[in-house]
């Protein structure tokens, strides 16, 4: 029987991180915006999933703001290692990501991603259209964590991601 941990990343993960984002997107994009995320310090925190010690997945959150305000975050990119996928450790990952989440500094989280994965989680397509952003919709989603705050806005995100 495997044994599933969830910790933050540390330096020595970066090469599998990369390996795995690589993997999971089939491309080398989703990998590059990690790195340009950590480099600009834009990254929030970042977490690795591992099946027996070996990394099979990982998941970013990134600052984002709201009207200038640090007070939203993006969640992504998350990836799971090819041969794991579908067995719910992406689902994992994300639910011990979002449990971190500070409700009073971080009131929203948004994602780009698919609409009929995310949802289960709290996301919402119908959120996400209420703030300005490059993403299309319905696959531009929001998770309101706090409600104080603003239903609409303008979104900044990183430049890695633009």
């Amino acid at each position: 029987m495997s044994r599933v941990t969830i910790r933050h990343e540390n330096p020595a993960d970066y090469e599998a991180i990369t390996r795995i984002n690589d993997l999971a997107f089939e491309e080398t994009a989703q990998s590059r915006i990690i790195h340009e995320l950590r480099d600009s310090g834009e990254a929030l925190w970042s977490k690795v999933l591992l099946n027996d010690d070996k990394i099979i997945g990982h998941l970013m959150f990134y600052k984002i703001l709201l009207d200038g305000a640090p007070i939203a975050a993006g969640l992504g990119p998350i990836a799971i290692h090819p041969d794991y996928q579908r067995r719910g450790y992406g689902g994992q990952l994300i639910r011990d990501g979002l449990a971190e989440v500070d409700p009073a500094q971080h009131q929203i989280i948004f994602l780009l991603g698919h609409t009929s994965y995310y949802p289960r989680f709290g996301f919402s397509s119908e959120l996400g259209a209420q703030y300005k952003s490059p993403w299309p919709r319905p696959a531009f989603m929001g998770l309101k964590l706090n409600e104080a705050a603003p239903t609409s806005g303008s979104l900044t995100f990183p430049k890695a991601y633009l």
